[in-house]
Formats: C-alpha cells, sequence, structure tokens
C-alpha cells in the first residue's frame, strides 16, 4: 500500500493493515481516497510514500532517468522541451511530480515548468513567468502540494536574490508567497512528519532592507496548509553554498540532508518527524555537489541519491539510505552523467 494514515477508523471505513511503522497504517484501495475529502473519519494524517522516482535532466543534458520501486535506475529516456539545469522539483496532487524554473544555457532563469504523470512521462514546457528562477529546490506539503525555496533570478550569469518562496496547488496554481527577513542562496526543501516540510538554506547575509553582511544557515517550517514560520538560525554546517546539498525524506515521515562536496568533510543531517535538525554526521562517499535526492519504493521508506559533478567530471554513481536512515556506500547507477539536475518520487501504485 502507497498511502499511510495516523489516526482512529471509524464507522464503515475500511480495516487497516498495520504498516511498518509504529502508529502508521496501510489504507487499502487508496485510489478511493485520492481526494482529501474522502479521507476516512478520524485521520489524523496522511503520508505521501511514492514508489517510484525520476531523475531530471542536467548539465545542460537532456535526459531523464527513472527509478523502479526495487531501486534500479533505468537508462536514459526523454528529457524536457528545453533543457534546463538547478531547477526545482517536487511530488503534487498525491502521484504526479513536477520540475520547475532552472537556468537555461546562457545561465539565465527560465520561467518553464514540466508535469510529471504518475506512469512517469514528462510533459512539454509550460510557460510561467512567475516561476522564473534558478537554484531551486520543493518538497511536497500538505499531502498534495508543493512549495519551492526562496530563489535567485539570473541573467547571463549574474543572480539577484529573493525572499519570496513559490507554492504549487494540487491543481497547478503557483503562487508567491513571502518566506523570509532574508535572501535566500543554496540550502535545499525537504517534507517531514504529517505533510509537513522544512526549508533550510544559507542566506546572504543582508535583510530585507539590505543590510547586514554575515551569511548564516537558516531553517523555516511549513504547515500542512502552507503557512511559513519565522527562519531562524542553526549551526550545522551542511547548508554552505549553492546546490552542494540535497535533501530527501526517508522512513515516511522523516528527512535527511546530505552534503558531498569536500573529501574528509561529507556529511548527513538528520531531520526527525518533529521537524528537529539533527547534528552533522560524518560519512566517506564519493565527492559530488549538484546531485540530487529523492523517495521510493512506497512503504519501504527507502531514499536514494545521484549523478553530480565531484569537481573534475560528472558521475552517474548512486547512494542509498534505508528506513532507518543508514547510509549505504556508492554503488554503480545508470544514466548519462550530468549534475544540476532534481528529483522527485511518483505514482502511488
Amino acid at each position: 500500500m502507497s498511502i499511510r494514515f495516523r489516526g482512529s477508523i471509524i464507522g464503515n471505513d475500511p480495516t487497516p493493515t498495520t504498516g511498518g511503522a509504529s502508529g502508521i497504517y496501510d489504507l487499502d484501495a487508496y485510489t478511493t481516497y485520492k481526494s482529501v475529502s474522502a479521507w476516512p473519519a478520524g485521520v489524523a494524517g496522511l503520508y505521501q510514500t511514492p514508489t517510484q522516482a525520476i531523475f531530471g535532466p542536467g548539465n545542460l543534458f537532456n535526459v531523464s532517468n527513472l527509478v523502479s520501486s526495487a531501486g534500479v535506475i533505468a537508462t536514459d529516456t526523454g528529457g524536457m522541451s528545453s533543457v534546463r539545469q538547478q531547477y526545482g522539483a517536487a511530488g503534487y496532487n498525491l502521484d504526479q511530480a513536477v520540475f520547475a524554473a532552472g537556468l537555461d544555457n546562457t545561465q539565465t532563469s527560465v520561467g518553464k515548468v514540466n508535469y510529471i504523470t504518475n506512469t512517469g512521462g514528462v510533459g512539454a514546457d509550460v510557460n510561467n513567468a512567475t516561476a522564473a528562477a534558478g537554484y531551486w529546490s520543493g518538497a511536497t506539503f500538505g499531502l498534495d502540494k508543493a512549495i519551492f525555496t526562496c530563489y535567485s533570478v539570473w541573467i547571463t550569469g549574474a543572480g539577484t536574490l529573493r525572499n519570496t518562496c513559490m507554492t504549487l496547488s494540487n491543481t497547478g496554481v503557483w503562487a508567491a508567497t513571502s518566506a523570509s527577513t532574508y535572501y535566500h542562496f543554496g540550502g535545499a526543501a525537504v517534507g517531514y512528519g504529517v505533510g509537513t516540510a522544512l526549508l533550510a538554506y544559507s542566506d546572504s547575509g543582508l535583510n530585507s532592507g539590505g543590510t547586514g553582511s554575515t551569511a548564516t544557515f537558516r531553517s523555516c517550517y511549513v504547515s500542512n496548509t502552507g503557512t511559513i514560520s519565522a527562519e531562524s538560525a542553526t549551526s550545522n554546517s551542511f547548508l554552505l553554498g549553492a546546490r552542494q546539498n540535497a535533501a530527501t525524506r526517508y522512513g515516511i515521515d522523516k528527512g535527511v540532508f546530505t552534503d558531498l562536496y569536500t573529501s574528509g568533510s561529507q556529511k548527513l543531517a538528520y531531520v526527525t518527524n518533529t521537524g528537529v535538525i539533527g547534528a552533522d554526521q560524518s560519512i566517506t562517499a564519493t565527492v559530488r555537489q549538484s546531485h540530487a535526492c529523492t523517495t521510493y519504493g512506497g512503504d519501504s521508506g527507502t531514499a536514494m541519491g545521484a549523478f553530480g559533478y565531484n569537481g573534475s567530471a560528472n558521475v552517474n554513481s548512486k547512494f542509498l539510505i534505508s528506513n532507518t536512515g543508514v547510509f549505504a556506500t556508492d554503488s554503480t547507477g545508470a544514466g548519462t552523467a550530468r549534475n544540476g539536475m532534481a528529483a522527485a518520487g511518483f505514482s502511488l501504485a
């Protein structure tokens, strides 16, 4: 099963089967409950646990790669109508996903989005001027909606920072929302808990009044209705720079940030199901930046990271993160080696 809920079952609702996590149950016949209004009475919250995933184009290589529920990365398949890099990706509408914005081959922000079907098909470009941004990161919130971190607008390699987030409704409507006192650069977004998300980033050191000079690592929380909390500082060092890190859900209701760029200083930072960011955890892995991570496997709660740039060449190796957060050493991947892409889960089948 691939929709899970926490809470009691009342009346004539279907009998759940116990899931893999304490207090979380599988809901049979998930297609009946795709509409939030059809949730069983007594349900406190549902978890989106996509069974498959997609790694999108990157570094101007216009290919994508699907990931099976068993974690197998398929060979190259079609990409976007117009190739981009440093864009964002997130799941939305329960079993679909979206690639949004990014930079073209002149390092200029592009206001285009591509919607991913629940079978992994990448849709044609859809013009969306409000989503013109670069160095974006996205996460699902409220089960069926998406939010993208504050962004920067680029023109031929020169960036202007913004302190505004973008949200995507379950019907495909985009909206801007003020999110921060400070201007953002780099960082990543990740879902956790029941429909909630976390935006973590390095700010520019400038607040909305243009004052200040020291960059600080900060985070904001997103409720299951899309309310963005006031930002707070964090002592983690994994958030430095543009797209050096990536993040994903794992274990159904937890998250993890990965910073693998500096040899001898690679690290993970785990996020609990209540949104607490843990201290940096040192690991040893293939050096890479501008990689992407995603959850997959439905109820298994597993996650994967792949691709990236190691300082001299693109790579296509992958690493796995178990449903308990164990980081597995790299293994052979598939597809064109590239960087600057994004990834997202899709499909509940």
